[in-house]
């Protein structure tokens, strides 16, 4: 008698989009294609929700300091900071556990992922062992080529028995990415098929969203254009320039991320005639367009703490230009509000990310710089699967053609 397997996904410390387009599409695929039921273990956001704001506040403070008076912290006071930082990161790794014991945390509800048949936590599961399944292991010291010699191997483990739930675990995965994906390719399974977890359908029958009141436009195909910049960005002093990509970096490391991720270096100027092409061929008046972006208070966080911390050196001149483009980040925006039909949602919160997700699910029409959150939000959520995503620096004239059709389909409607 053939003994029915379960298996759940955990997901690494990462941002919302390498968890669900990532890490839970490859994994869950690989689950599927051996033929075992999903049991959720819940995810947790800690990456992408803001649980706590006193860090928020103490980087506020550092920017006003800094941008507003001139002033940089003393060494003693960041010091205080610094501690304070480290106690909110035990807090945060405490509220990481708490929530994956929760099935109903907001971000969770929002995304339409509180409602599986299986949870880990159910009692159904409670004389359950969960099993580590070492994938890294199994795939370093066997020659493995088909799903069936993968699944011998993973019963190993599993001593053939029917009380124990496999766990794929997200940080196994990344080393051996190419072999997993090389023999779910034999498989019936495809992996680049989003609609395995049915993340759209879950988002749409899950919890009202009209509550974030979106600034789209009744009646209008709608476009959303993400601009990144908080995470990664250069900011040109003149003499010199700042390379910014989680933390400060040399010219020579961000040289190398532009190596495998040249979205990165995208000026916010290259967006703006694509949009301006659009609607010379169409007619402004038939889109309604939102901008979205996470804009520069993270950017401008960690440049300040840089200083403080004196891992950044700037003379008086580079300061004083630092300051001027500092206390007007959002002018940086300022050319897309000429046009009437054009809104923005700028800068990082809890709303803020809730009603960029919304927009991004809404759009007809998706310009994006790079295969990060805006690609994949829409990818995994949208709602018009016909829907047109163009690279803001790898795109061709054939997108007119595209998104000619979805306004004719909208008059035919």
């Amino acid at each position: 008698m053939k003994v029915k397997r379960y298996f759940t996904v955990v997901t690494s410390d990462s941002g919302i989009i390498d968890k669900l387009a990532y890490q839970m599409r490859i994994l869950y695929s690989l689950g599927i294609a051996c033929e075992y039921q999903y049991v959720h273990t819940p995810i947790s956001f800690g990456r992408s929700w803001q649980s706590y704001y006193l860090k928020k506040f103490i980087d506020k403070f550092e920017k006003i300091l800094f941008f507003r008076l001139g002033l940089r912290i003393p060494t003693y006071i960041e010091k205080v900071f610094s501690r304070v930082e480290r106690l909110l990161n035990k807090l945060d790794d405490f509220l990481d556990n708490f929530y994956n014991k929760r099935k109903y945390d907001h971000l969770n509800r929002f995304l339409g992922l509180d409602k599986f048949e299986f949870y880990i936590n159910d009692s159904k599961f409670s004389e359950y062992t969960v099993v580590d399944i070492p994938l890294d292991k199994i795939l370093a010291e066997t020659h493995i080529s088909s799903l069936s010699q993968l699944r011998e191997a993973m019963e190993i483990f599993l001593n053939k028995t029917d009380g124990a739930i496999c766990c794929f675990s997200a940080m196994r995965m990344y080393p051996y990415l190419s072999e997993i994906t090389r023999i779910l390719a034999k498989s019936d399974i495809d992996i680049d098929n989003y609609q395995y977890l049915n993340f759209s359908e879950r988002y749409w029958t899950g919890k009202d969203k009209s509550f974030l009141d979106l600034p789209f436009k009744s009646g209008k195909i709608k476009v959303v254009i993400h601009i990144r910049r908080g995470d990664s960005m250069i900011i040109d002093l003149g003499s010199q320039k700042i390379y910014l990509h989680g933390e400060v970096m040399t010219s020579e490391d961000f040289k190398r991320l532009l190596e495998v991720d040249a979205g990165r270096e995208i000026e916010i100027c290259e967006y703006e005639p694509l949009l301006q092409n659009i609607f010379n061929e169409f007619g402004e008046d038939k889109f309604s367009c939102i901008v979205i972006s996470d804009g520069y208070d993270l950017t401008f966080s960690r440049i300040v703490r840089a200083i403080s911390r004196g891992q950044l050196k700037l003379n008086h001149r580079e300061v004083k230009i630092l300051r001027k483009i500092g206390n007007s980040p959002k002018e940086q925006f300022a050319n897309f509000l000429k046009y009437p039909n054009v809104s923005t949602i700028i800068g990082e919160s809890n709303t803020n990310l809730l009603k960029s997700i919304h927009a991004l699910a809404c759009a007809d029409i998706v310009i994006y710089s790079s295969i990060g959150f805006a690609y994949g939000v829409h990818k995994i959520f949208r709602q018009n699967q016909s829907s047109v995503m163009i690279n803001v620096k790898n795109h061709d004239d054939s997108y007119l053609k595209s998104i000619d059709a979805i306004i004719a389909s909208q008059i035919n409607q």
